[in-house]
């Protein structure tokens, strides 16, 4: 096997006159210079194995099966409900902050700060932000800071409850939920 100076040399193009376009004997010096990494080692650091073809799994059950089959239900569940609540003109990730804004205080008995909603519901704290401060204008939700001043309190009001009301029971009608 060659050094790795002696690998990494041979990948570096002839230098390039000013202006110069690449021109077809440079593109091939490059594509023949670099190293067809894994190509002779399946499985390895390469994308084709000896046949030229994607590396195949070993026969049986791959560990990450049941995570991504619960990501593809978690994905076709979120487009079923899109489509649902476009008709509502509710984009999920409202639909998403109002249910989970609800189950928080439901469990809480109390106003919940942006932080735990975020956490939650698995969205960034400023997405959470910036929907908050739409759906604030939009009536959906009342927020104030709490009472050091260092985080967000955040309750429904009652548009936002009929809202939330009114697209489970979409929801639910199509099987959805439940």
């Amino acid at each position: 096997m060659a050094p790795l100076s002696a690998t990494l040399a041979a990948c570096q193009l002839p230098p390039r006159q000013a202006g110069e376009r690449r021109s077809a004997a440079r593109l091939e010096h490059s594509r023949i210079a670099q190293p067809a990494l894994g190509r002779d080692r399946p499985g390895r650091m390469g994308l084709t194995n000896r046949d030229g073809g994607w590396p195949r799994p070993a026969p049986g059950v791959r560990k990450s099966a049941s995570a991504r089959r619960s990501w593809s239900a978690a994905r076709l569940f979120q487009q079923n409900a899109h489509r649902l609540l476009a008709a509502q003109a509710v984009p999920f990730i409202e639909w998403l902050l109002l249910e989970t804004l609800q189950e928080l205080r439901e469990e809480k008995q109390d106003a919940v700060t942006q932080v735990e909603l975020s956490m939650r519901s698995g969205l960034s704290e400023r997405v959470v932000s910036y929907w908050f401060t739409m759906m604030s204008e939009w009536g959906l939700i009342d927020r104030g800071p709490d009472a050091d001043g260092r985080a967000w309190r955040v309750i429904l009001t009652e548009l936002g409850e009929q809202t939330l009301l009114t697209c489970n029971e979409r929801l639910e009608e199509a099987g959805l939920t439940g």
